[in-house]
Parts: C-alpha cells; sequence; structure tokens
C-alpha cells in the first residue's frame, strides 16, 4: 500500500497549497451566483409581461343570439382595445362543421376594412356578426380574435375559454385549417374533414 500512501500524500499536499477561502468567502459566492438567477428570472418574467401588456387590453366578448328563424343562428362578438396603441387586422374567427375548411369569419358592423392593416385605435370597439345555418350547438366550436399588436406581434384570444397566446405557438387540432396573421401562421397542416376543436 507504499503507492497508495504516495498518492494520498501528494493530493493532500495540492489540497493544501490552494487558496479555498474561508466560510464567509463561500457564502459570498453562492450568494452572489444566486442572485444573479434570481435577477435574470425576474428579467425574463417582465420581459414576458410587457410582450403580452398590449395584447391583453385587446379582449372581446361574444353572446350568441337565437334568432325566431328554427334553422339559423346568429353569433355576435364585440371588441374593445383597452391599449395604448392601435391593433391591427382584427378578426373574429369561427370553425363550422360543413363548410370545405371550417372556417368562417365574422364581418365587422360596417365590413370597411380595406385592407388587413386598418387600425382599431385605443379606446375603440367593433362589433362582428354572422348568420350560421343550423343549431350553434351541433355547427360551431370555439371562437377565436385575431389580431395584430401595436408593437407587431400577431395574438390569438380564445374568447370561449378566455385564453391568450401568440399566433406563432398555437397549434388547432383536428384537421383545423392553417390561418395567416400578416406572415404568422397557426393551425393543423393536416387536412382531415373532421369537425374542429380549436386548442388556442
Amino acid at each position: 500500500m507504499d503507492w497508495w500512501g504516495r498518492i494520498w500524500a501528494g493530493w493532500s499536499a495540492w489540497w493544501d497549497s490552494q487558496a479555498w477561502g474561508t466560510v464567509p468567502d463561500w457564502f459570498a459566492a453562492v450568494g452572489a451566483v444566486g442572485a444573479l438567477l434570481v435577477a435574470l428570472g425576474i428579467l425574463l418574467t417582465d420581459r414576458r409581461a410587457r410582450r403580452r401588456e398590449l395584447a391583453e387590453a385587446v379582449n372581446g366578448a361574444w353572446p350568441a343570439n337565437g334568432t325566431s328563424e328554427a334553422d339559423f343562428f346568429e353569433l355576435n362578438a364585440t371588441i374593445y382595445n383597452a391599449g395604448s396603441k392601435p391593433a391591427y387586422a382584427v378578426a373574429v374567427r369561427t370553425y363550422v362543421a360543413g363548410l370545405y375548411d371550417r372556417s368562417l369569419e365574422l364581418l365587422t358592423h360596417n365590413d370597411v376594412r380595406e385592407d388587413d392593416y386598418e387600425q382599431m385605435p385605443p379606446g375603440a370597439t367593433l362589433r362582428f356578426s354572422t348568420r350560421i345555418k343550423g343549431s350553434m350547438a351541433d355547427h360551431m366550436n370555439d371562437v377565436l380574435l385575431t389580431f395584430v399588436d401595436g408593437n407587431g406581434r400577431a395574438w390569438v384570444r380564445n374568447l370561449s375559454k378566455g385564453t391568450l397566446k401568440d399566433a406563432a405557438k398555437v397549434q388547432l387540432r383536428y384537421g383545423t385549417a392553417n390561418v395567416d396573421i400578416h406572415g404568422v401562421s397557426f393551425g393543423d397542416r393536416t387536412e382531415e374533414k373532421t369537425d374542429a376543436s380549436l386548442g388556442a
């Protein structure tokens, strides 16, 4: 075991020659690294919150009103921009059984959008409406509000569930059509002919 003793002696001599610092030095080093990690976490959370701030201000409601005709129901949606910047390309969509791609865009109250870049100024309200053949329970799934915020980021708000997601991260389920909002495409890439169940 003489070889083992020489190895141990060499190791302990090297160990003793190193300046490892004192216990307070170690606590200071661990504390500095911990503070750096906490600061990084706060920075990322704050950045995420600021990115969503304008999008959170664009919201809506979609009461579905029955009509006197048994074969149709009317879908109305009211969208309000409570943010400090305008929203663009504001659209309300639902997915209806029987349509070739199951995508139905509701019309604005006056349908005067000249192009997708029309602004929805801060404080503005838009009303959307459409009549859909059949009963709401049989033919319609969730209602989506799609828009581009004042910072140029595309968003999808599911008015049925109250969720808000970055359009680039939304994937729709069960073969729904792709939707493009100013170059940001979202949706399932399959062409299955099944009814939609929106996962936004």
